[in-house]
């Protein structure tokens, strides 16, 4: 699997979900990363963000690593891992230094200084690991919001930061997955902070917004100041997510867990559930009112048309069949393999409508815990597998009240939001990876010019 280009050119993220294990590789391209491929593979070992099998979860890693590696002709040496720890916890640390006396003009190696300095002071409570420490503002003196104080002259410079962290215990588990699958781990890039990275635009980031993450085992949010930076100032995290939904359709109607996914996917349109007709229509001018027109709004959420039928069972996998689009009923086979039934559309829709609004408002009163107001921002981006399913964004804006959309990778050729964390973890990892590398040439060219001086 030899390459013409070397391996430490490329960076490769890794993406460890419930439901699935993402890996995508890179090449950074100057300040622009160049997706050159990505796999996926079935994720074990792991549930709702918590290891429960470090071998199996490493088999799933290797397996995911292993195809997107084939597909580029790459040898993976070392990866960034995306971290979704149900307890991750963001908090915002601040700091400040006098400039020498002799200069006032600030240098690269004084903002790193005070990096160095805001994050070695941050006071970790017992058993917790910081996984990540992200500026978001600098100050000059008396005049805060400073994206880059290079060259500025300044009597004191400050700083705040983001800083995410998690159980130290859970990220010495994922460490042993990473090396079990025989990577170095590079470092981790919390999932909320991936997501905003990979489908919001810059406007989005300059305005602030909010990000929902609608996993496989659970519900993430995170709250992006307007700064600029994208990096969430609040985030949370809640154990309800697509593979609930799921259970729930088999538990309630009595089909196999393979149908219940279709149905979830593909068929049900949760902005036509079987709510009145005034609960539809106010759902529907909700969702038009926060630009329910856009494409991918049309796609995610239009009316059903035609008919069809859903079997699946036992071991194998349910034959391929016509999408039943405006069927009022399909057919599906039972959980106990005993023939078929018919299963109205309507009630699967409100099942998962129900559902859907149940975590979407457990983030609407995060936001007002916190008082954010999406309304007053660039609105809210749902991205994760569970953005997919149909007829999301005219619930989702009746409940936010404000622009909903759907967030998707902003570079590489899928348009999937599953893929957001794994392709932001890609363009965190391109900036981490270059930032260091920055740093040691900085650090080498000070110790050869204080050798030199010595001479």
């Amino acid at each position: 699997m030899a390459t013409s280009r070397r391996d430490t050119e490329y960076v490769v993220a890794v993406d460890i979900g419930s439901c699935s294990v993402t890996c995508a590789i890179g090449a950074p391209r100057g300040e622009e990363i160049e997706v050159v491929a990505t796999a996926s593979a079935p994720s074990f070992g792991i549930s709702r963000g918590e290891v429960t099998d470090i071998a199996r979860a490493a088999d799933s890693v290797s397996i995911a690593a292993a195809e997107a590696a084939g597909r580029c002709g790459l040898r993976i040496h070392s990866v960034f891992v995306t971290i979704a720890a149900p307890d991750l916890a963001t908090d915002v640390a601040s700091g400040s230094m006098e400039m020498p006396a002799c200069r006032r003009e600030v240098r690269r190696k004084d903002m790193r200084r005070l990096i160095e300095r805001v994050r070695d002071g941050y006071p970790l409570p017992e058993g917790r690991a910081m996984v990540s420490a992200r500026p978001v503002g600098w100050s000059v003196d008396d005049v805060s919001r400073v994206t880059d104080p290079t060259s500025m002259s300044a009597t004191r410079l400050g700083l705040e930061m983001t800083v995410v962290t998690a159980n130290g215990n859970r990220l010495a588990d994922l460490r042993a997955i990473i090396h079990r699958a025989g990577f170095y781990l590079e470092g981790f890039i919390p999932e909320t902070e991936a997501c905003a990275a990979g489908c919001l635009s810059d406007d989005e980031r300059n305005l602030g917004a909010l990000v929902v993450s609608l996993g496989g085992g659970s519900t993430r949010a995170a709250i992006v100041a307007p700064d600029g930076s994208g990096a969430p100032s609040r985030c949370r995290s809640w154990p309800s997510g697509g593979t609930d939904m799921t259970k729930a359709l088999m538990s309630r109607f009595r089909i196999p867990m393979v149908c219940a996914e279709r149905i979830k996917r593909e068929i049900a349109d949760i902005g036509r559930a079987g709510a009145s007709a005034a609960a539809s229509g106010a759902v529907r001018e909700a969702g038009a009112a926060a630009g329910a027109g856009s494409p991918a709004q049309a796609r995610d959420s239009a009316p059903p048309t035609g008919r069809g039928r859903v079997r699946g069972g036992g071991h194998g996998s349910p034959p391929p069949a016509e999408r039943p689009e405006a069927a009022e009923e399909i057919e599906v086979s039972t959980i106990e393999g005993q023939g078929t039934r018919r299963l109205a559309l309507a009630d699967v829709a409100a099942e998962l409508r129900e559902r859907v609004v149940s975590d979407l408002e457990r983030v609407r009163l995060f936001c007002v815990e916190n008082s954010f107001h999406p309304a007053r921002g660039a609105g809210v981006v749902l991205t994760g597998g569970g953005a997919s399913m149909r007829g999301l964004l005219p619930v989702a804006a009746a409940v936010f009240g404000t622009q909903c959309r759907i967030g998707r990778p902003r570079i590489g050729a899928t348009d999937d939001p599953a893929m957001s964390a794994v392709i932001g973890t890609l363009i965190r990892g391109a900036e981490a990876r270059l930032a260091a590398r920055e740093g040691f040439l900085k650090r080498a060219s000070d110790t050869l010019r204080h050798i030199a001086a010595l001479f």
